[in-house]
């Protein structure tokens, strides 16, 4: 008998300037399970490459600060390694938004 995979399927809602490395404001992703919040920025950049990474990460490889996760509007503040590891679910929606001070 062989092993079936469970997958997780999310829709993401990419704000600016995501959704220019994307071509689109919302796309589908499908990971397998479990998964994690850092497993899906892990396929975005996957699937659309340099530029998604580019603004997911800067020049490094952790997160830029100023981007928050929103799971099924439950704010992660990836700016905390930990929250990566934050878990996603089967029909979950996810949002990332770059927050931007001024004045």
């Amino acid at each position: 008998m062989s092993e079936q995979r469970r997958a997780v399927n999310l829709s993401v809602h990419l704000y600016p300037p995501l959704n220019s490395a994307a071509g689109s404001d919302r796309v589908q992703i499908a990971l397998d399970a479990p998964a994690t919040v850092g497993d899906a920025l892990e396929a975005l950049v996957a699937r659309y490459g340099a530029e998604m990474r580019r603004y997911l990460y800067g020049d490094g490889d952790t997160v830029v600060p100023a981007w928050t996760a929103f799971v099924n509007d439950v704010p992660v503040q990836l700016n905390r390694d930990e929250a990566l590891q934050t878990p996603v679910s089967d029909g979950d929606e996810l949002a990332l938004i770059l927050n931007l001070a001024g004045g």
